[in-house]
C-alpha cells in the first residue's frame, strides 16, 4: 500500500493504483499509512499546514521574480549542475527536465525511478547517492 502526499486528494497520483481496498483508502485518509504518517505529524493543525496553502498562490505572484531569475540563467550556465529527477513526479514535466539540461550543458542528470516531486522522502538513498556520486566526481 502506498499514498502519496499529505492525504487522499493527492493519492490519485502515481501511486493509487497500490491503493487496493476502502482500508488502504482509510489509512491514508486517517494518517494510519506509516508513508505519510512523519508528513501529518509535522502538519498535524491548521496553522501548521498555512504554508502549504500559501505557497502555490505565493509561487503565481512571483512572476515577475521568477522571469528575472531565468534571464540570469545563461550567466550559470557554464557552472558544474546536478540534477536529480524523479520520473514519477507529477508537478514536473520531462519537458521541464529537458530545458534545464539545455540551459546547463556541464551537468550530470540522474532520474530516479518511481520518485516524486519529493524523491528526497520517496527515494532517500538514491538521493544521496546522487549527491554523493556527482561531489565525488
Amino acid at each position: 500500500m502506498h499514498c502519496a502526499g499529505l492525504g487522499v486528494e493527492h493519492a490519485a497520483g502515481p501511486g493509487a493504483a497500490a491503493l487496493e481496498s476502502r482500508d488502504d483508502w482509510k489509512a491514508c485518509e486517517t494518517g494510519a499509512n506509516p508513508d505519510t504518517a512523519h508528513y501529518r505529524l509535522a502538519l498535524d493543525t491548521p496553522e501548521r499546514r498555512q504554508a502549504s496553502a500559501v505557497l502555490p498562490g505565493r509561487i503565481l505572484a512571483s512572476r515577475e521574480f521568477f522571469t528575472a531569475l531565468e534571464a540570469g540563467l545563461p550567466d550559470l550556465a557554464q557552472l558544474p549542475t546536478l540534477i536529480v529527477w524523479g520520473d514519477a513526479d507529477i508537478a514536473f514535466r520531462p519537458q521541464e527536465r529537458e530545458r534545464l539540461e539545455a540551459t546547463f550543458p556541464e551537468r550530470k542528470t540522474v532520474i530516479v525511478e518511481g520518485a516524486g516531486t519529493y524523491m528526497e522522502s520517496d527515494a532517500p538513498e538514491e538521493f544521496v547517492a546522487a549527491i554523493r556520486g556527482w561531489h565525488t566526481t
